[in-house]
């Protein structure tokens, strides 16, 4: 019989009388109001190992089906865990069980996964140290230069005895002194496109790679090798004081280096904007910087292979080592490159789900940045279930997933539903262990499916308007809405559907001058293109249908649904660096809200 025992990496204490504090800080912390009086016995009672029939038994008297559901409780909030011998990955298995990952997972996935290591200088050699030490089952590093005095300030790997050794014969017997269970394969080998074979034969075996040897030739060799044999990577390194994460690539999923350079002949730049006029060039490079982008680096590889979310896909993270600050860049797929899809080949029909994959992966890389929806919506929303304190969501049409998850891991259970296998695919790869429990995800039309329960909040968030008669959706909505509960319907403002935007390309950047409307009272089908934050082309085609603001008053009501409300979401605040998204919606309104009820 399974024993259990508290989580020794959560503190559990009375904050007064009538409180008891779970953890320190989000996500593990939770504060438990009015605790019954046993709570208190029964958390110090799981001190040894335990069976959990143990502790129902012990407790008994204050009613054996309250106290299974009370220890229910602690399992689902991580108070309680598998007792486990403590062996060498104890640290790690503590902090990853924090984040929802069984002890024994930790090494059972960790073993069995190769990571490969482009460089092995004072990044790339940090990162083989981290990762064999956290118990990665084998790396392949690869590197032609040797070790020179100059790289002791910035390795924490290597010694002056290892000065004038080639860097990765070094490398792997430090490595190997470390944890003799890693597997390490060395290539001392240049990462030059004459060695590409080689480097293909080794790498191809890899579940991650990770740049260190950037360079543009370098970078496309490996862009190529990883797209072929569809291997995630990350590029990091340093620029000048900052540290720099990212990339992470994951093809089929996120923009790649080539998406980059395709943007650069679009806009009429060259790779490098200019000639080079020092011949002395060298990059500065100092240890603690080199050390904060390995940590970030393995951190970000770590989650990716316990399937956690990740910060670096398709954006870069740089961090000032002389304040901290943070800032990002994103990266978003080209239309004509094949590293997610031909995104911009097709109209986007709502008639055949399978074509919102164009829209599916636009999504997937700029939905949570400078995107209109996470400027105006996502605040918006959550504080109409957080004010509310509902809990059980239905959010039909959830595209990728940004609004379930955010909503999930505050705690509350969401249903999650949509027509197109491509948004809910990408969704599922988002979805953070320890919420899993969490989310239902429901694949098909909303019209067609059975639920067995009714719903306290239904979002319907940019879904009406891509359908030719939406009365069938807004009527099944009503009907799967509890007595009490509301909805919030969301559809494009008609007011900017009806217009289009005068704009022009000066100083590397598009200038939006004036806003037209053209046709207000015209309805009826019509294609709209999609633009990311840098004001470019990213979907040609997609279709939706136009309808005043009255017409959809009209079919709200039709279908049964009272409205309580209507908004019309501008941005919080402005910037000092004022984005193209902020700009735009300050002056046209770019959403409405119908905040609804039986």
């Amino acid at each position: 019989m399974d024993k259990f025992i508290i989580n020794r990496a959560l503190s559990v204490k009375y904050g007064n009388e009538k409180s008891l504090h779970i953890g320190i800080n989000p996500p593990s912390a939770v504060i438990i109001e009015d605790p019954p009086e046993f709570l208190g016995e029964l958390i110090k009672y799981f001190s040894t190992p335990r069976s959990l029939q143990d502790a129902i038994d012990h407790f008994a008297g204050f009613g054996s089906d309250l106290i299974e559901r009370v220890i229910d409780d602690l399992l689902g909030l991580n108070v309680f865990v598998l007792s486990d011998a403590i062996g060498r990955y104890d640290r790690h298995q503590l902090y990853f069980s924090l984040l929802g990952i069984d002890r024994k997972k930790y090494h059972q996935i960790l073993r069995n996964k190769t990571i490969g290591i482009v460089g092995a200088g004072g990044i790339g050699s940090t990162c083989a140290m981290l990762l064999t030490a956290a118990g990665i089952g084998a790396i392949v590093l690869t590197d032609g230069d040797v070790v020179e005095e100059s790289n002791l300030t910035r390795s924490v790997l290597f010694s002056e005895n290892d000065i004038g050794n080639i860097k990765v014969n070094s490398a792997k017997n430090l490595l190997l002194s470390r944890n003799s269970n890693t597997q390490i394969e060395v290539l001392p080998k240049f990462f030059l496109d004459e060695n590409k074979e080689e480097f293909e034969k080794v790498l191809k075996k890899c579940d991650v790679i990770i740049l260190s040897a950037d360079s543009p030739e370098g970078h496309t060799l490996l862009n190529d090798i990883c797209l072929f044999y569809k291997i995630p990577y990350v590029n990091i390194g340093y620029i000048e004081t900052y540290a720099a994460i990212g990339p992470f690539v994951i093809p089929g999923l996120t923009s790649c280096y080539k998406c980059e350079e395709l943007y650069l002949v679009d806009r009429n730049q060259e790779y490098i904007d200019g000639i080079e006029l020092n011949p002395n060039l060298q990059a500065a490079s100092y240890g603690p910087v080199n050390s904060l982008a390995s940590s970030i680096a393995v951190n970000e590889v770590l989650r990716y292979l316990f399937e956690l979310e990740i910060s670096t896909a398709s954006r870069r993270l740089l961090i000032s080592s002389e304040n901290y600050e943070i800032s990002t860049q994103e990266y978003l797929p080209h239309p004509r490159c094949k590293c997610t899809s031909d995104i911009s080949s097709k109209e986007a029909d709502p008639g055949n789900p399978d074509n919102f994959k164009e829209l599916a992966d636009v999504y997937n890389h700029d939905r949570e940045s400078e995107s209109f929806n996470s400027l105006l919506l996502d605040d918006l929303l959550d504080g109409f279930v957080d004010n509310a304190n509902h809990k059980s969501i239905l959010d039909l049409g959830c595209g990728i997933g940004t609004n379930s998850i955010r909503l999930a891991k505050k705690g509350h259970h969401v249903t999650a539903l949509d027509i197109s296998k491509s948004m809910l695919d990408i969704f599922r790869s988002r979805i953070p262990k320890n919420i899993v429990e969490n989310i239902d995800l429901i694949h098909g039309d909303a019209c067609n499916v059975e639920f067995d329960r009714k719903f306290d909040c239904i979002f319907l968030t940019l879904i009406i308007d891509h359908i030719e008669d939406p009365l069938p959706l807004l009527q099944k909505c009503r009907e799967l809405l509890a007595d009490n509960g509301f909805a919030i319907i969301t559809i494009p403002h008609p007011i900017k559907d009806a217009g289009v935007w005068k704009k022009s390309f000066n100083n590397g950047r598009w200038e939006y001058s004036s806003f037209e409307v053209n046709d207000y009272f015209g309805e009826g089908k019509m294609s709209k293109s999609r633009e990311n934050d840098k004001g470019e082309e990213v979907v040609a085609s997609i279709t939706s249908y136009r309808r005043t603001i009255s017409t959809y008053y009209d079919l709200i009501v039709k279908a049964g649904i009272s409205i309580s409300r209507l908004i019309e979401p501008s941005p919080s605040g402005i910037d000092d660096e004022e984005s193209i998204n902020q700009h735009k919606s300050s002056i046209v309104p770019y959403f409405m809200l119908f905040v609804c009820g039986k």
